[in-house]
This record gives structure tokens, C-alpha cells and sequence, in this order.
């Protein structure tokens, strides 16, 4: 049974980090707490375009696992 179904049909409350289609039935998808509809929406365009920009701070070895998080 769905969460939509278990609310009774509505989606007031609900919110997903991992049903990227969330907003076409009504759902907040978000990331870190934060709406992220929109940035998905327009990395999806760069990535089809063939151009993905991701920005890289720096790499840290394997090591050094919990300082990269």
C-alpha cells in the first residue's frame, strides 16, 4: 500500500528522497531537507545535453573517507 493510499488519497504530509517522479503525484521530493525539484530538474537538461558540470573542491584519498563526508 502506498503512503498517498494510507493518507487517505491526499499528500500534504508526505515527502520523498528517493521517488525522483514524487511531483507528479502531488509529492515534495527533497534532499538535505530542502525542496530539489528544480536543480534536479535542470542537472537532468545538462546531463541529456551532454553536459554535466560538477565542481570539484578536491579529492582525498580513501583514507581520509570521513573527512571527504
Amino acid at each position: 500500500m502506498s503512503s498517498i493510499d494510507l493518507r487517505g488519497g491526499t499528500t500534504d504530509r508526505i515527502v520523498t528522497i528517493a521517488d525522483l517522479r514524487a511531483a507528479e503525484l502531488g509529492v515534495t521530493f527533497t534532499a538535505g531537507g530542502r525542496p530539489f525539484g528544480p536543480q534536479l530538474a535542470h542537472y537532468t537538461r545538462l546531463t541529456a545535453d551532454g553536459r554535466p558540470a560538477v565542481g570539484i573542491d578536491r579529492s582525498l584519498p580513501l583514507t581520509d573517507a570521513a573527512e571527504a563526508h
